[in-house]
């Protein structure tokens, strides 16, 4: 065993590759973004489960492998001229023999050696192990994008069924891909008859000048004409697919791929200039970006209406106690609220943050309960959420309104919702993750901001498409999201016909709640809360509350408040997603509570009884089933408890508030999250994802009953 060990030397392997890989960092941090792109997080497995279920000849799954494989050889180009152009030549060249290097080859004792000449003793195996190792390892990185989808692929979809011949297809045509690269040199040897190149290639003098690197690899016309199309390419067909209209046809995979594609060159022209000039550039560039740049460069800052004059509609509002006597009185003059056994039920929905997810599961409950009790639309005096929350609120809501200009709305027929599933499930990440990916990451790299770079405009704007390819876009080719947040209760004849939406946000600077609402926020009622259009006298439009919900982390930026002072306008704080302060939504909904109760008490409610009822619509695992115990990141224990208590506590909260106060009532209609189920968190939903959210939002299911019984008691 000692003797089978010293000749093949592990350690020698292991430190010869650490010594290769070291020379092409941005490449490997590259790969492993794109397995965590693909295979670790949930929205990136989501995308795999969405390939297995598409035909092997659909455009997505011809595309994705497409780009897999230029992903494959743009791998093995970089780090081929990469390696050939670094410092290996310290170790692999440079070399004289020792009577060469003397002043005076003849001489017996005190010899003096050359200028500029060391004497030094070469590790020969060390040495032919790294030669060898410039010449394998760009091949087995070249393997790698396939390894990836492969190893994605198999977590979510397995091998069980007729999907796995995808798979068996794209490992084939990957080890084809892989054996070209190992026997190129020789095919083009014999095309053009010439002697096959020897190692000597990749043993050229440090700094060599890439174009005697490129002759050398003979890769002139893969440089000269491939690598410049591939590097335009991938970004113009990033740019195209995200410029489409947000579908159920999904395609964030392509600019992720995209994206890997186009960075993998730019870390040549890093690594090459950092070679050439011996100076960190990535590092300067880092340090230029983040100590000089990024205090000017802010680009975040929250939407806003072209017309300014618009802004008087601010004040046009009326205090939340008032709006909510008003709107009472208007309902009951026109005889719009239905009561039973003498008591008349006003409904408020609470809808909790989760991207995608719970904007389905929030527009599928409410879609549910509408079929059956269309009734209960003119019962809901205010709807509140988080993050995806807010967004499958105000899809909803907004939808109906616009409905509502062409007649009564059907709510009872299922017919009428078909548009609203396409637009709460459609793919809302391609747009943000090319923004995040290309303009607004070019952006660090600017001393000034460029509004239109703004990711979190990407957001903004699919949410507009998606919505306006539905409903009625005006003269000026905009939607209702596209107009002012406050059009629906302040620019309406009749305001008080719907429901009020309000957006919760996180004012940064404060640690404070902030909402975006149709009334004036009173401390009375909503304490510690910041009313976003008060503080800054500025509007935005509907879909900027919606984005401004759901910033959560890396993927949306903070939004900056901008304040008009004395017609300027001036940097106010930041917004981030509304869960970090309470993502249920139940404690916005809650002081709205006691904001009604409080009205109803100095009001005559002409001997009608009112009953305030909060709807809760949630997300949460089967806590009948016992959770897999931690395993190796045991150590994580604290942090992990951490993470699950943030949100946990509000449940308990919630729980004992209603215990305390009887006549609270609230209804929880949670999306139960069983095991083996992947409904992602993110902006892309996949085919199987949305068909788990309709079966447990089916009256039917067994989860849905409880609540669904408890809230048919208020409902004729």
């Amino acid at each position: 065993m000692k003797n089978i060990f010293r000749k093949f030397r592990p350690l020698l392997w292991i430190r010869g590759s650490f010594f290769i890989l070291g020379k092409i960092p941005f490449l490997l941090i590259l790969i492993l973004v794109g397995a965590f792109a693909f295979g670790v997080n949930d929205q990136g497995m989501d995308l795999m489960i969405a390939f297995g279920k598409l035909d092997l000849f659909h455009p997505y799954v011809l595309s994705f492998t497409g780009l897999l494989i230029v992903w494959s050889g743009v791998i093995w180009y970089v780090s081929r001229i990469a390696l050939t152009t670094s410092t290996l030549g310290r170790i692999v060249q440079k070399r004289a023999g020792l009577r060469d290097s003397l002043q005076n080859p003849d001489c017996s004792k005190d010899c003096m050696l050359k200028e500029d000449h060391i004497v030094v003793t070469v590790d020969s195996k060390y040495e032919r192990t790294t030669e060898l190792l410039a010449k394998v390892m760009p091949r087995v990185l070249a393997a790698t994008p396939y390894l990836i989808f492969a190893w994605a692929y198999w977590g979510v979809n397995g091998f069980t069924d007729g999907r796995v011949i995808k798979i068996l297809i794209v490992l084939l045509i990957g080890a084809v891909h892989i054996i070209y690269l190992c026997y190129r040199t020789d095919i083009i040897a014999k095309s053009k008859r010439i002697a096959t190149p020897g190692d000597a290639r990749f043993a050229l003098p440090e700094k060599t000048d890439v174009r005697i690197v490129v002759r050398a690899q003979h890769l002139t016309n893969t440089t000269r004409f491939l690598i410049p199309a591939v590097f335009i390419g991938a970004f113009l067909y990033a740019w195209l697919t995200a410029k489409s209209v947000p579908s159920l046809d999904g395609k964030p995979g392509l600019v992720i791929l995209c994206g890997l594609i186009f960075y993998t060159v730019v870390s040549l022209f890093i690594m090459y200039i950092s070679n050439w000039l011996k100076f960190p550039f990535f590092t300067f560039l880092l340090v230029l970006a983040l100590i000089f740049f990024l205090p000017h460069n802010n680009n975040h800052a929250l939407a806003k209406l072209k017309d300014s004059s618009l802004d008087s509609q601010i004040d046009q509002r009326l205090p939340d106690s008032l709006y909510f006597k008003e709107w009472l009185n208007y309902k009951l003059d026109n005889h719009l609220l239905f009561e039973k056994d003498s008591v008349i039920p006003v409904f408020l929905v609470a809808a909790e943050g989760g991207g995608i997810r719970a904007c389905y599961w929030t527009s599928q409950v409410l879609k549910k309960i509408h079929l059956a009790h269309p009734e209960i639309y003119n019962n809901t005096f205010a709807v509140t959420g988080a993050s995806g929350g807010t967004v499958g609120l105000s899809f909803f809501y907004n939808y109906i309104f616009e409905k509502s200009k062409q007649g009564a709305p059907a709510l009872s027929s299922p017919e009428f919702y078909a548009p609203l599933d396409t637009i709460t499930a459609s793919d809302f990440l391609t747009g943000v993750t090319y923004g995040f990916l290309f303009p607004d990451l070019m952006q660090r790299l600017l001393p000034w901001p460029i509004r239109s770079f703004d990711r979190a405009a990407f957001l903004n704007k699919s949410f507009s498409l998606a919505f306006a390819r539905h409903t009625y876009v005006n003269e000026e080719r905009s939607t209702l999201l596209d107009q002012s947040i406050l059009t629906p209760w302040l620019k309406d004849g009749q305001p008080y016909r719907r429901p009020v939406i309000l957006f919760n946000s996180l004012y940064v600077e404060e640690g404070q709640k902030a909402i975006f609402a149709p009334y004036k926020i009173s401390k009375d009622y909503y304490e510690d809360a910041l009313d976003v259009l008060d503080a800054t006298k500025m509007l935005v439009p509907m879909k900027e509350g919606m984005v401004s919900s759901a910033r959560f982390p890396a993927i949306t930026p903070p939004g900056l408040m901008m304040q008009r002072v004395n017609g300027k306008e001036e940097k106010f704080g930041h917004l981030v997603d509304g869960g970090y302060f309470e993502n249920t939504a139940v404690q916005t909904a809650q002081q709205t509570v006691m904001m009604m109760k409080s009205v109803l008490r100095r009001m005559d409610t002409r001997s009608k009884k009112i009953v305030p009822v909060i709807i809760s619509l949630s997300y949460g695992s089967d806590t009948s089933i016992h959770k897999t115990p931690m395993g190796a990141g045991y150590e994580a224990a604290p942090l992990q408890g951490g993470i699950n208590t943030l949100f946990r506590w509000i449940n308990g909260a919630r729980a004992m508030s209603v215990k305390l106060d009887p006549d609270l009532n609230s209804i929880n209609f949670k999306l139960t999250r069983f095991e083996g189920d992947r409904i992602p968190l993110g902006w892309y939903l996949s085919e199987p994802a949305r068909k788990l959210i309709e079966k447990y939002a089916d009256t039917g299911h067994y989860k849905f009953k409880k609540p669904y019984g408890q809230l048919s008691r208020y409902l004729k």
